[in-house]
């Protein structure tokens, strides 16, 4: 009892603070905050949100939105934007993603995209609009694969064996993330819905999208022929995660992103975003009759 006591009064060393912070998601998410903030995104931290099971506060770690202003898109009454909704792990272990997703002939694609649309522009029935190129059965942006298992490992203490299993920390959350694009989504429809001015008619498209961010060691499991299974280190990779919100079953389409994968992802999307834009503005400028 002495010991512990005695340990627990010793002075910290600057060495022992900094190697505690590494171990920790602190460290990382800090970093995070600064490249978004290089990057000229609006950057907030540690937000909070109700969840909807406990009614308890829980923290959303990085909310980082584009900030993109011309004065000629504005004259338009348009505005695109991503705003990436993000959950940070330093990961002691490496994360895996599997189970490819397919195609269902009664699954709905495109509402794994948390995607805020309003204004006439949209209401032209163009199924191809804005971002949907991200959605899971178009595999031309940000990879060729969407998945829908992930897992991490964990030893166990008596015998020191390596178990693959959902993490506990990782599934809390992706719920947070995917809750946080819910409501925002849900806000912006009720708003289309119960708008004052008949005249508003602002052409807005909104990406919510959640995103993980890890330390490294990401990898994405094939089978090879339906024999052989192989690992595939990735930079970042997604996954099709289902869950529900006001007990309504829900899929959202969530990026696991690295630490060394981050700066090309978000370059990436940003080439998206800029896509989606000129999209809209081709709609508003040349609208069918």
């Amino acid at each position: 009892m002495q010991d512990n006591k005695n340990n627990e009064t010793k002075p910290l060393s600057e060495e022992e603070m900094l190697k505690s912070l590494k171990n920790s998601a602190y460290l990382l998410e800090s970093i995070m905050v600064q490249k978004f903030r290089q990057m000229y995104f609006s950057v907030e931290t540690n937000q909070v949100i109700k969840d909807s099971f406990t009614g308890k506060s829980r923290e959303i770690d990085i909310i980082a939105e584009t900030y993109h202003y011309e004065a000629n898109t504005a004259k338009l009454n348009l505005a695109v934007k991503i705003t990436f909704v993000c959950e940070v792990k330093n990961n002691l272990y490496p994360v895996i993603l599997m189970t490819p997703y397919t195609n269902s002939l009664n699954g709905n694609e495109e509402s794994g995209l948390k995607l805020a649309n309003t204004g006439q522009a949209h209401e032209q029935g163009n199924i191809s609009d804005t971002f949907y190129s991200l959605s899971a059965r178009n595999y031309s942006e940000l990879g060729s694969k969407t998945f829908t298992q992930y897992c991490s490992f964990q030893r166990k203490k008596e015998n020191k064996e390596l178990m693959a299993l959902h993490p506990e920390e990782f599934y809390s959350g992706l719920s947070k993330i995917t809750q946080y694009c819910e409501e925002n989504v849900e806000f912006w429809d009720r708003i289309e819905i119960y708008k004052t001015s008949p005249s508003d008619n602002y052409n807005r498209s909104f990406l919510f999208l959640p995103v993980v961010i890890i330390k490294d060691n990401l990898m994405e499991l094939t089978i090879d022929g339906g024999k052989n299974q192989i690992l595939n280190p990735v930079p970042y990779s997604r996954l099709m995660f289902t869950y529900h919100y006001k007990e309504t079953a829900k899929s959202a389409l969530v990026y696991f992103v690295t630490q060394s994968g981050f700066d090309a992802f978000v370059e990436e999307l940003l080439a998206v975003r800029a896509k989606a834009e000129q999209f809209l503005i081709n709609k508003v400028t040349s609208p069918i009759s």
